[in-house]
């Protein structure tokens, strides 16, 4: 949370070395604005743009030849609180140094979390050549999940398998992934396959709808931190998954980077009588 001294100080832009603003000014922060300030408290020459990335919601950027080095926000930092603000500058000044959970990580996650989902590029497609996501799913939550509905949770995630595509993974491979923006699980689309036993794709799923009950906790581990590691021992079948993926991972790597599976070119009819007449 912010802290409340931070939030009755009197800062303003018109001072260089100070934050932007004073709890009663409520217009947005301009990118010069941003600017103002790093250059007044850390005496950095940056330019500041906004943007609509949420995969990278801030990025410095290396200085290109004969220009300033670029910090790309974004926009919803225009309504940044002074916590936030403040936490944002001391990032800018070591951005290696390794941070605890923060003010400002837990603004952003609220923040991306109350935006309007983008619109989807592509149609959902959880039915797959070997496997029904959909139907994985309603098994999983009703096994084990149906009982711990939160109330802030209205609508259990949307499914998919992700674009069948070539892969350039060497040593890992993101086996599912959920996207609390878009409330949409994506599972990777190398595991719809026959050699896949339906128990693995089974926990992959139960393992993401967990991020989706769960959200991240504070600490260095919060992707996965203990309360995330306590709900997913209660997987039945989680010491069998765990050990097929460990037996099975560069396989499934290696297939990943072969590209999918191709289907057999249909055989026209008129070749095949043609084919039994010679």
């Amino acid at each position: 949370m912010t802290d409340s001294n931070a939030q009755t100080a009197a800062w303003t832009v018109g001072d260089p070395g100070s934050l932007f603003r004073s709890s009663v000014d409520t217009r947005p922060l301009s990118t010069s604005d941003w600017e103002r300030v790093f250059a007044g408290r850390l005496g950095l020459a940056l330019r500041v743009r906004y943007t609509r990335s949420r995969r990278q919601v801030v990025r410095l950027e290396a200085p290109a030849r004969n220009h300033e080095r670029t910090l790309r926000l974004h926009f919803l930092f225009a309504d940044a609180p002074a916590g936030v603000q403040a936490e944002l500058v001391e990032w800018v000044r070591h951005p290696r140094r390794r941070r605890a959970a923060s003010a400002l990580d837990a603004w952003l996650e609220t923040q991306l979390a109350n935006l309007r989902a983008p619109a989807r590029r592509q149609l959902l497609k959880p039915k797959g050549r070997v496997y029904d996501l959909e139907a994985i799913q309603a098994e999983v939550m009703a096994k084990q999940l149906e009982s711990k509905l939160p109330a802030q949770l209205a609508t259990w995630p949307s499914i998919t398998w992700t674009r069948a595509m070539r892969s350039r993974t060497r040593h890992s491979l993101r086996l599912g992934c959920f996207d609390r923006a878009a409330n949409l699980i994506r599972v990777h689309w190398v595991l719809d396959r026959e050699l896949v036993p339906r128990f693995f794709v089974e926990y992959v799923v139960f393992h993401e709808l967990l991020h989706a009950l769960l959200g991240e906790e504070a600490g260095p581990h919060r992707h996965h931190g203990a309360r995330f590691r306590a709900q997913e021992r209660t997987w039945p079948e989680l010491d069998r998954a765990l050990a097929w993926e460990r037996e099975h991972v560069d396989r499934l790597i290696a297939m990943a980077r072969s590209g999918p599976l191709k289907r057999a070119p249909a055989t026209r009819p008129w070749i095949a009588r043609l084919a039994a007449w010679w």
